[in-house]
């Protein structure tokens, strides 16, 4: 029926919001490593740039 599909997505998109919760942080966590990484490899090229 109608109401058994509603049901079920509004509990498919409350299971997204949860992943979604979790996947977030991850992603934010994982930018940071990575930007981390990445910047003694972009220093030296402003290094370069100025001389």
């Amino acid at each position: 029926t109608q109401v058994e599909l509603i049901k079920i997505v509004l509990t498919c998109l409350q299971i997204f919001r949860v992943i979604f919760g979790y996947i977030r942080p991850i992603c934010g966590y994982l930018k940071a490593i990575l930007w981390r990484e990445l910047t003694p490899i972009r220093i030296p090229f402003f290094y370069i740039n100025r001389y």
